[in-house]
Protein backbone atom coordinates (compact mmCIF):
# COMPACT_ATOMS: atom_id res chain seq x y z
CA UNK A 1 0.00 0.00 0.00
CA UNK A 2 1.32 3.71 -1.06
CA UNK A 3 1.66 6.35 1.46
CA UNK A 4 0.03 9.52 0.19
CA UNK A 5 3.31 11.53 0.31
CA UNK A 6 5.15 8.25 -1.48
CA UNK A 7 3.29 10.23 -5.05
CA UNK A 8 4.89 13.15 -5.51
CA UNK A 9 8.11 11.77 -7.61
CA UNK A 10 5.47 10.68 -10.11
CA UNK A 11 4.01 14.35 -10.07
CA UNK A 12 7.50 15.59 -10.29
CA UNK A 13 8.64 13.39 -13.17
CA UNK A 14 5.52 12.75 -15.53
CA UNK A 15 4.76 16.39 -16.89
CA UNK A 16 8.86 17.45 -17.41
CA UNK A 17 8.97 13.83 -19.66
CA UNK A 18 5.77 14.75 -21.59
CA UNK A 19 6.63 17.74 -22.30
CA UNK A 20 10.33 17.13 -23.32
CA UNK A 21 8.78 14.35 -25.65
CA UNK A 22 6.53 16.62 -27.17
CA UNK A 23 9.50 18.56 -28.38
CA UNK A 24 12.13 16.03 -29.03
CA UNK A 25 10.22 12.68 -29.29
CA UNK A 26 13.53 11.33 -31.46
CA UNK A 27 15.99 12.22 -28.72
CA UNK A 28 17.74 8.73 -27.75
CA UNK A 29 17.87 8.06 -23.44
CA UNK A 30 15.96 10.97 -23.00
CA UNK A 31 12.55 11.47 -20.37
CA UNK A 32 10.53 10.70 -23.42
CA UNK A 33 11.73 7.13 -23.21
CA UNK A 34 10.75 7.02 -19.50
CA UNK A 35 7.61 8.82 -20.10
CA UNK A 36 6.59 5.52 -22.17
CA UNK A 37 6.40 3.26 -19.09
CA UNK A 38 5.32 5.61 -16.52
CA UNK A 39 1.71 4.00 -14.81
CA UNK A 40 -0.19 7.21 -14.39
CA UNK A 41 0.67 11.06 -16.20
CA UNK A 42 -0.82 13.81 -14.87
CA UNK A 43 -0.75 17.29 -16.34
CA UNK A 44 -1.65 20.63 -15.68
CA UNK A 45 -2.01 23.16 -17.73
CA UNK A 46 -1.49 26.94 -17.37
CA UNK A 47 1.25 26.41 -15.22
CA UNK A 48 5.11 27.47 -16.48
CA UNK A 49 8.05 25.39 -15.92
CA UNK A 50 11.37 25.27 -17.27
CA UNK A 51 13.05 22.32 -18.89
CA UNK A 52 16.85 23.18 -19.18
CA UNK A 53 18.21 21.75 -23.06
CA UNK A 54 22.06 21.50 -23.80
CA UNK A 55 21.07 24.51 -26.27
CA UNK A 56 19.46 26.03 -23.33
CA UNK A 57 16.69 26.89 -21.15
CA UNK A 58 13.32 25.92 -22.75
CA UNK A 59 10.53 27.95 -20.75
CA UNK A 60 6.52 26.69 -21.30
CA UNK A 61 3.86 29.93 -20.61
CA UNK A 62 0.39 29.18 -21.38
CA UNK A 63 0.40 25.66 -21.99
CA UNK A 64 -2.48 25.32 -23.75
CA UNK A 65 -1.67 27.76 -26.49
CA UNK A 66 1.42 25.80 -27.51
CA UNK A 67 0.08 22.42 -27.09
CA UNK A 68 -3.24 22.50 -27.42
CA UNK A 69 -5.73 20.02 -25.34
CA UNK A 70 -6.56 17.97 -28.78
CA UNK A 71 -2.74 17.60 -29.52
CA UNK A 72 -1.91 16.61 -25.98
CA UNK A 73 -4.65 13.91 -25.73
CA UNK A 74 -3.38 12.82 -29.14
CA UNK A 75 -0.06 12.28 -28.28
CA UNK A 76 -0.39 10.35 -24.83
CA UNK A 77 -2.80 7.85 -27.28
CA UNK A 78 -0.07 7.53 -29.57
CA UNK A 79 2.09 6.61 -26.67
CA UNK A 80 -0.18 4.01 -24.82
CA UNK A 81 -2.13 6.22 -22.69
CA UNK A 82 -5.95 6.66 -22.21
CA UNK A 83 -6.82 9.62 -21.48
CA UNK A 84 -9.59 10.90 -19.18
CA UNK A 85 -11.62 13.55 -20.08
CA UNK A 86 -10.07 17.15 -19.08
CA UNK A 87 -11.50 18.74 -16.07
CA UNK A 88 -11.26 22.21 -15.19
CA UNK A 89 -9.82 22.26 -11.55
CA UNK A 90 -10.79 25.48 -9.51
CA UNK A 91 -8.76 25.99 -6.47
CA UNK A 92 -10.90 27.63 -3.90
CA UNK A 93 -12.71 24.27 -3.88
CA UNK A 94 -9.12 22.66 -2.42
CA UNK A 95 -8.04 24.77 0.87
CA UNK A 96 -6.64 27.20 -1.16
CA UNK A 97 -7.97 30.79 -0.42
CA UNK A 98 -7.45 31.99 -4.53
CA UNK A 99 -9.39 32.25 -7.11
CA UNK A 100 -6.91 29.90 -9.80
CA UNK A 101 -8.33 27.38 -12.06
CA UNK A 102 -5.99 24.63 -14.17
CA UNK A 103 -7.12 22.16 -16.70
CA UNK A 104 -6.15 18.61 -15.06
CA UNK A 105 -5.31 16.06 -17.95
CA UNK A 106 -4.47 12.59 -16.35
CA UNK A 107 -3.25 10.00 -19.39
CA UNK A 108 -3.52 6.01 -17.92
CA UNK A 109 -1.55 3.41 -19.32
CA UNK A 110 -3.98 1.38 -22.10
CA UNK A 111 -3.43 -1.96 -19.92
CA UNK A 112 -5.34 -0.57 -17.26
CA UNK A 113 -8.38 0.02 -15.96
CA UNK A 114 -9.33 3.95 -16.38
CA UNK A 115 -11.98 2.99 -13.52
CA UNK A 116 -9.80 3.35 -11.15
CA UNK A 117 -8.96 6.70 -11.38
CA UNK A 118 -11.37 9.41 -9.85
CA UNK A 119 -10.82 13.54 -9.33
CA UNK A 120 -10.02 14.61 -6.55
CA UNK A 121 -13.42 15.51 -4.42
CA UNK A 122 -14.29 19.49 -3.75
CA UNK A 123 -14.39 20.14 -0.44
CA UNK A 124 -17.54 22.87 0.70
CA UNK A 125 -15.57 25.48 2.59
CA UNK A 126 -13.49 27.97 0.64
CA UNK A 127 -11.31 30.15 2.64
CA UNK A 128 -10.73 33.56 2.30
CA UNK A 129 -7.39 35.83 2.24
CA UNK A 130 -8.39 36.36 6.76
CA UNK A 131 -8.08 32.79 6.73
CA UNK A 132 -4.52 32.23 5.17
CA UNK A 133 -2.81 35.34 6.36
CA UNK A 134 -3.84 35.04 10.09
CA UNK A 135 -3.35 32.32 13.15
CA UNK A 136 -6.70 29.85 12.27
CA UNK A 137 -7.45 27.05 11.15
CA UNK A 138 -4.92 26.61 7.72
CA UNK A 139 -1.76 28.14 9.76
CA UNK A 140 -1.17 28.22 13.79
CA UNK A 141 0.55 31.84 13.77
CA UNK A 142 0.02 35.46 11.56
CA UNK A 143 2.04 35.37 8.74
CA UNK A 144 5.72 36.19 9.22
CA UNK A 145 7.14 39.33 8.57
CA UNK A 146 9.38 39.44 5.11
CA UNK A 147 10.91 41.35 2.14
CA UNK A 148 8.67 42.46 -0.51
CA UNK A 149 8.87 44.94 -2.95
CA UNK A 150 7.52 48.43 -2.70
CA UNK A 151 5.13 51.00 -4.78
CA UNK A 152 6.90 54.03 -6.40
CA UNK A 153 5.22 57.30 -4.77
CA UNK A 154 2.93 57.98 -7.36
CA UNK A 155 1.18 54.74 -7.74
CA UNK A 156 1.23 54.73 -3.67
CA UNK A 157 -0.71 57.86 -3.67
CA UNK A 158 -3.51 56.41 -6.38
CA UNK A 159 -3.63 53.03 -4.63
CA UNK A 160 -4.43 54.97 -1.09
CA UNK A 161 -7.49 55.56 -2.76
CA UNK A 162 -8.61 52.48 -3.39
CA UNK A 163 -10.64 50.49 -0.45
CA UNK A 164 -10.66 47.15 0.48
CA UNK A 165 -11.62 45.04 -2.10
CA UNK A 166 -11.82 48.04 -4.84
CA UNK A 167 -10.54 48.54 -7.84
CA UNK A 168 -9.51 51.49 -10.45
CA UNK A 169 -13.18 52.42 -10.94
CA UNK A 170 -13.08 53.15 -7.04
CA UNK A 171 -11.00 56.32 -8.26
CA UNK A 172 -12.00 59.84 -8.82
CA UNK A 173 -12.56 59.62 -12.50
CA UNK A 174 -10.13 62.09 -13.71
CA UNK A 175 -7.30 60.26 -11.34
CA UNK A 176 -9.39 56.50 -13.22
CA UNK A 177 -8.20 58.35 -16.83
CA UNK A 178 -4.68 59.57 -15.60
CA UNK A 179 -3.78 56.18 -14.30
CA UNK A 180 -4.79 53.67 -17.15
CA UNK A 181 -4.34 55.59 -19.64
CA UNK A 182 -5.28 54.55 -23.16
CA UNK A 183 -6.93 51.27 -21.18
CA UNK A 184 -9.66 53.52 -20.02
CA UNK A 185 -10.99 53.57 -23.40
CA UNK A 186 -10.92 50.23 -24.30
CA UNK A 187 -13.71 47.15 -23.53
CA UNK A 188 -13.50 44.84 -20.48
CA UNK A 189 -13.68 45.16 -16.95
CA UNK A 190 -10.06 45.25 -16.29
CA UNK A 191 -10.88 44.21 -12.60
CA UNK A 192 -6.75 43.65 -11.90
CA UNK A 193 -5.82 47.22 -12.51
CA UNK A 194 -5.27 49.42 -9.16
CA UNK A 195 -6.96 46.32 -7.36
CA UNK A 196 -6.69 45.92 -3.67
CA UNK A 197 -7.87 42.91 -2.15
CA UNK A 198 -10.55 41.87 0.59
CA UNK A 199 -9.65 40.20 4.16
CA UNK A 200 -13.25 38.66 3.70
CA UNK A 201 -12.58 36.83 -0.03
CA UNK A 202 -10.27 34.49 -1.91
CA UNK A 203 -7.29 36.05 -3.38
CA UNK A 204 -7.27 37.04 -7.17
CA UNK A 205 -4.56 34.55 -9.05
CA UNK A 206 -1.41 35.51 -8.07
CA UNK A 207 1.08 36.14 -10.80
CA UNK A 208 4.86 36.13 -11.33
CA UNK A 209 4.98 39.82 -9.40
CA UNK A 210 2.12 41.69 -7.00
CA UNK A 211 2.85 44.90 -8.68
CA UNK A 212 2.08 44.43 -12.37
CA UNK A 213 0.11 47.24 -13.47
CA UNK A 214 -2.56 44.89 -15.16
CA UNK A 215 -2.78 42.32 -12.14
CA UNK A 216 -2.16 44.58 -8.79
CA UNK A 217 -2.18 42.52 -5.76
CA UNK A 218 -2.40 45.60 -3.08
CA UNK A 219 -2.97 44.32 0.44
CA UNK A 220 -6.27 45.02 2.17
CA UNK A 221 -5.24 47.37 4.84
CA UNK A 222 -1.55 48.32 3.71
CA UNK A 223 -0.48 50.41 0.57
CA UNK A 224 1.86 47.73 -0.15
CA UNK A 225 2.06 44.67 -2.80
CA UNK A 226 2.04 41.16 -0.60
CA UNK A 227 5.19 40.43 0.91
CA UNK A 228 6.87 37.13 -0.47
CA UNK A 229 5.71 34.75 2.84
CA UNK A 230 2.29 36.34 2.01
CA UNK A 231 2.40 35.17 -1.67
CA UNK A 232 3.84 31.65 -0.17
CA UNK A 233 0.76 31.47 2.35
CA UNK A 234 -1.75 32.38 -0.74
CA UNK A 235 -0.43 29.70 -2.41
CA UNK A 236 -0.65 27.34 0.75
CA UNK A 237 3.20 26.94 0.75
CA UNK A 238 4.48 25.84 4.54
CA UNK A 239 6.05 28.82 6.41
CA UNK A 240 9.08 26.82 7.21
CA UNK A 241 9.65 26.90 3.09
CA UNK A 242 12.17 28.60 1.73
CA UNK A 243 13.11 30.48 -1.57
CA UNK A 244 16.19 31.29 -2.88
CA UNK A 245 17.55 34.32 -5.06
CA UNK A 246 16.46 37.55 -5.76
CA UNK A 247 13.26 38.72 -4.35
CA UNK A 248 11.57 39.17 -7.73
CA UNK A 249 13.10 35.67 -8.36
CA UNK A 250 11.29 34.26 -5.35
CA UNK A 251 7.89 35.83 -6.41
CA UNK A 252 8.84 34.26 -9.56
CA UNK A 253 9.12 31.20 -8.10
CA UNK A 254 5.65 31.40 -6.25
CA UNK A 255 3.76 32.81 -8.47
CA UNK A 256 4.30 29.83 -11.46
CA UNK A 257 3.64 27.02 -8.70
CA UNK A 258 0.55 24.83 -8.16
CA UNK A 259 -1.04 25.73 -5.00
CA UNK A 260 0.15 23.71 -2.34
CA UNK A 261 -2.94 22.43 -1.11
CA UNK A 262 -4.23 21.70 -4.67
CA UNK A 263 -1.41 19.74 -5.83
CA UNK A 264 -1.66 17.86 -2.42
CA UNK A 265 -5.52 16.65 -3.72
CA UNK A 266 -4.21 15.66 -6.90
CA UNK A 267 -1.43 13.55 -5.35
CA UNK A 268 -4.33 11.62 -3.14
CA UNK A 269 -6.52 10.72 -5.92
CA UNK A 270 -3.09 9.04 -7.39
CA UNK A 271 -1.98 7.25 -4.55
CA UNK A 272 -5.59 5.73 -4.67
CA UNK A 273 -5.75 5.30 -8.41
CA UNK A 274 -2.46 3.58 -8.17
CA UNK A 275 -3.03 1.45 -4.64
CA UNK A 276 -6.45 0.38 -6.83
CA UNK A 277 -4.25 -0.79 -9.52
CA UNK A 278 -1.72 -2.65 -7.17
CA UNK A 279 -4.69 -4.45 -5.28
CA UNK A 280 -6.30 -5.42 -8.50
CA UNK A 281 -3.26 -7.05 -9.24
CA UNK A 282 -2.93 -9.57 -6.33
CA UNK A 283 -6.67 -10.84 -7.02
CA UNK A 284 -5.48 -12.02 -10.65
Amino acid sequence: MLKRFDVFHYLVDASPKFFFYLLFPKAENGPALILQKLIIVPVALHVPFYLWYPKGRVCFYFLSFIFPIKGMVSILNEIGYNVIPPRIIKAIFYNVPQKRERVLIVGIRKDINTDFFDFPKPYRRIYNLRDVLKKGELYQNDVPVSAGQTYPVKKKQVLDLIPEGGYWRDLPLKIQKEYMGKSFYLGGGKTGMARRMSWDEPSLTLTCSPAQKQTERCHPDETRPFTVREYARVQTFPDEWDFVGSVSRQYKQIGNAVPVNLAKEIGYSIVNFLNKFYKSLKTI
